[in-house]
C-alpha cells in the first residue's frame, strides 16, 4: 500500500512540474493571443499598442534593435515556471505588423 502512495506522490509531483499543466498554459496563451488580436489591428501605432498593453495590465518593454514589444506573463494557476511569452512586431514605419503569444517554460 505504501508503494502505491509513493508512486502516486511521485506521479503527482512529476505532473505538476511538466506538461500536465500544459493544457492550462496553452489555453492562457490562446486567450492572450485572442485578446490582443481583438483589441489591436495590423497598422496600429505604438501609442495604441502601449495603451492596450497597459490597459490589460501587461507589463512590457520595447526593444529598438528587434523593433518589437515583449512581455512574459506568469499564470501561477497553471503551475510553477510556466508563462506566456508575448511579442508584438512592428513594421519599418513603427506600426503593428504581427502579434505572437505562446506558452513558455522558465525552469524545470
Amino acid at each position: 500500500m505504501n508503494g502505491i502512495r509513493y508512486f502516486a506522490g511521485i506521479l503527482t509531483i512529476a505532473c505538476a512540474m511538466t506538461a500536465c499543466g500544459g493544457s492550462c498554459l496553452k489555453r492562457k496563451a490562446q486567450d492572450t493571443y485572442q485578446l490582443l488580436n481583438s483589441e489591436l489591428k495590423i497598422g496600429d501605432n505604438r501609442q495604441t499598442i502601449e495603451s492596450v498593453l497597459t490597459h490589460e495590465g501587461i507589463g512590457h518593454s520595447y526593444d529598438k534593435y528587434t523593433n518589437r514589444y515583449g512581455s512574459t506573463v506568469y499564470f501561477p494557476q497553471c503551475g510553477n515556471d510556466q508563462t506566456v511569452s508575448i511579442y508584438i512586431y512592428l513594421d519599418q514605419s513603427g506600426n503593428l505588423a504581427k502579434v505572437e503569444a505562446f506558452a513558455s517554460y522558465t525552469g524545470l
